[in-house]
């Protein structure tokens, strides 16, 4: 017996498709309230992103902005500016701190660092069908600056005297009084800073003899060298606690440097160059297998904007030109100076000093190339140490 296969009554089949189709409508119904859900998220997450960006770069250029007034020992140096610089990268609704430690305070040189946090509410656009209507973005920049100039190459070897650097120092309110400097002989009877009283270390800083020399500054005139007179001076590199011998006994015990008359080319009234300072110290030395009874220490670098340029008669006989002939110049150009029998002699140059003030600066100063900033210095060859003395250069550095 045949068997014969039973076709579905269209009714049927037509449920079955009714039911199917219900069903792959509901799924898609479901699946677009996940996918309009995770675009919501997509863009609102896309638009936090970017906030917390700007944020962050808030938080940079407020502490940046911050650390250079504390640096420089301004007014500024306060919760003021790092809001203000704040706001304006990030917006006025954004909240912001300033911190030390974790702990809100306001600013001061002497903490050395700063911390400024920005916060900022997000409103979501989409993701406010689910629930959530915004969010808070947050950035943090930590910034220090009491970090000083250790040591560096390419320097210019004229140190000037720590004793009229603490008398004339830069204020918070602008730059010290101005001082003339020359390369003198040192007063051997002085005991301490003249109208500091600092005595450690002892330090040496004006002439002792000359009509009119008693208001100038002792600069000096760093080498290497064991002869005086002979100067290699384009490649100067120094450390802190660097020593060297107290050669300079007169004005002429330094020679022709064409090295230098071209490093110094085009630095003149209104240039802030950076000098390494110095103490003179009753301390004897050995150098060239000679014993000297007083030693130079480098003690620090500070900047100093220049006035003038000091120079002499461009020719003249004698133990030392007068101060009253002293005269100014735009360039500095060391000339040629030799000692006889008939006395000194020079010719040739125009470079006797500098007039000029300290300052503070940050990095802005020429001959500023130190590869070493710290809070602290040993020095291997010289074997002393200590903390280094902020003299007016600091380094700002965001460290986040």
């Amino acid at each position: 017996m045949q068997l014969k296969s039973r076709r579905p009554r269209p009714e049927r089949r037509l449920g079955l498709r009714r039911r199917e189709r219900g069903a792959t409508v509901v799924l898609v119904a479901v699946s677009m309230v996940a996918l309009l859900g995770m675009a919501a998220v997509s863009v609102d997450f896309a638009v936090a992103s970017d906030q917390k960006a700007s944020v962050q770069n808030a938080a940079d250029t407020a502490a940046l902005a911050l650390g250079n007034e504390c640096s420089l020992k301004k007014s500024g140096c306060s919760t003021s500016t790092s809001t203000w610089y704040a706001q304006q990268n990030a917006g006025a609704s954004a909240t912001v701190q300033t911190l030390k430690d974790g702990v809100a305070k306001n600013p001061s040189y002497d903490d050395g660092k700063a911390t400024v946090r920005v916060s900022k509410n997000v409103s979501h656009t989409f993701a406010r069908v689910l629930g959530d209507s915004s969010s808070t973005v947050r950035a943090e920049a930590t910034v220090n600056w009491k970090s000083v100039p250790l040591k560096g190459a390419g320097l210019i070897p004229i140190g000037l005297p720590y004793c009229d650097w603490l008398g004339a120092q830069p204020s918070a309110g602008g730059p010290g009084a101005m001082k003339s400097f020359l390369w003198a002989r040192h007063s051997a009877t002085e005991t301490s800073c003249p109208g500091t009283g600092a005595t450690a270390p002892t330090v040496y800083g004006r002439k002792g003899s000359g009509t009119g020399y008693t208001s100038f500054g002792r600069a000096m005139w760093f080498t290497s060298s064991v002869f005086p007179g002979i100067t290699n001076n384009c490649n100067y590199s120094a450390s802190l606690w660097d020593l060297y011998r107290d050669v300079l006994d007169d004005w002429t015990l330094f020679g022709w440097d064409s090295c230098m008359t071209q490093k110094l080319s085009g630095v003149g009234p209104g240039s802030i160059v950076m000098f390494p300072i110095y103490a003179l110290e009753k301390k004897s030395i050995f150098w060239g297998a000679v014993s000297y009874t007083s030693r130079l220490v480098v003690i620090g670098f500070a900047p100093f904007k220049i006035d003038k340029w000091l120079t002499y008669p461009s020719i003249y006989f004698g133990t030392q030109p007068s101060a009253s002939s002293i005269g100014t110049s735009n360039s500095c150009s060391f000339g040629f100076y030799i000692q006889s029998g008939l006395g000194n002699i020079t010719w040739g140059g125009t470079c006797a000093g500098v007039r000029g003030q300290f300052v503070r600066s940050t990095e802005g100063a020429l001959f500023n190339n130190f590869t070493e900033y710290g809070t602290s210095y040993d020095n291997p060859d010289s074997g002393l140490s200590g903390n280094a003395p902020d003299l007016g250069l600091t380094r700002v550095k965001l460290v986040r």
